[in-house]
């Protein structure tokens, strides 16, 4: 059930950064996507999503979802997917990017998650150019 996962995400990242900024914001990426176990029907579903990185208008959430079955409770929980979102605040009148208040890790955990939050969006930012390469080369053979 990916899409519904997904669907997921967004609504529980949207949520989080409309709660930490206090301002309407937009997705701007999404790294790091893992499906790691499946959701079964009649699961029960949690979608959690915890900042773990600000910039000066943007927002990081490591997000989660996991799933049991509700018969068997906590005992099996399991994380069915990961990643990691990014939010920008927008101003309500122009929808320009808006300053966010800044976050700052507490503890170790903390300072670890927004180490790989960071990891992850270059990672995805380093596949992005490689897909901007490779179209901007078949783009020049087709002109050719």
């Amino acid at each position: 059930m990916p899409r519904r996962s997904a669907t997921g995400i967004f609504f529980s990242g949207s949520a989080a950064a409309l709660g930490w900024s206090g301002r309407y914001s937009v997705t701007v990426a999404v790294g790091g996507i893992r499906f790691v176990a499946p959701i079964r029907i009649g699961d029960l579903v949690t979608v959690s999503a915890k900042l773990v990185h600000t910039g000066t208008s943007s927002m990081h959430f490591a997000v989660d979802v996991t799933a049991c079955d509700p018969m068997q409770g906590a005992i099996d929980e399991r994380l069915c997917t990961h990643c990691v979102i990014v939010f920008v605040a927008l101003d309500g009148i122009e929808g320009k990017p808006s300053a966010v208040p800044a976050w700052v890790p507490v503890n170790e955990d903390d300072k670890r998650l927004s180490g790989y939050a960071t990891q992850v969006m270059a990672l995805s930012k380093g596949i992005e150019q490689t897909v901007a390469r490779y179209r901007d080369a078949e783009n020049d053979k087709a002109a050719s």
